[in-house]
Formats: structure tokens, C-alpha cells, sequence
């Protein structure tokens, strides 16, 4: 798995998911599988744009679930070809 921020990955297709994905509970486990799924079915990379911190974390000043390092480590672990943090 490679990490990028915005801007820095050019690819000419993918399979691509967005979400602050503030615990990869088991409802972003299967919309994550179901993309990587899909990469697989067209032969393109699966990445994963996320954030960090998360969108309510950084506005409402609410407590992270998890780490960003835990994070990665889950999309990882689920198939991510690509993982593009944006603040």
C-alpha cells in the first residue's frame, strides 16, 4: 500500500472511495471490500482518499476513534493499492 496527500497520485483509472472513516467499523468494512471487489473485477488500483483528522474531530472538536497509524494499518490490512490523506 502507498500513502500520498492530495495531489501528489496520478493514475488513469481506479476504483476510488471517500470517507472519513473514523473507526472502520463493519459498514466501511463492506464498502471497502465491495471497492476492492470492484478494482479487481476492472484490474485497476483500489484507493482510499481519507482524512485526517476527520472532518467532526476537526469541527466539533469530538475525540478520535482511532489513530491515523491504525487506520493505515486497517486499509492495509483490507486491500488498499492507495491511501490519499487529506487534511
Amino acid at each position: 500500500m502507498n500513502i500520498h496527500t492530495p495531489g501528489t497520485l496520478q493514475l488513469s483509472a481506479s476504483v476510488l472511495t471517500i470517507g472519513a472513516l473514523d473507526g472502520i467499523h463493519r459498514g466501511h468494512q463492506a464498502l471497502l471490500l465491495k471497492a476492492k471487489e470492484r478494482s479487481v473485477k476492472l484490474r485497476v488500483p483500489f484507493v482510499v482518499y481519507t482524512f485526517e483528522p476527520p472532518p467532526k474531530v476537526y469541527f466539533k472538536d469530538c475525540q478520535q476513534l482511532m489513530s491515523v497509524e491504525e487506520k493505515l494499518q486497517r486499509l492495509d490490512m483490507l486491500g488498499a493499492d492507495f491511501v490519499i490523506v487529506g487534511i
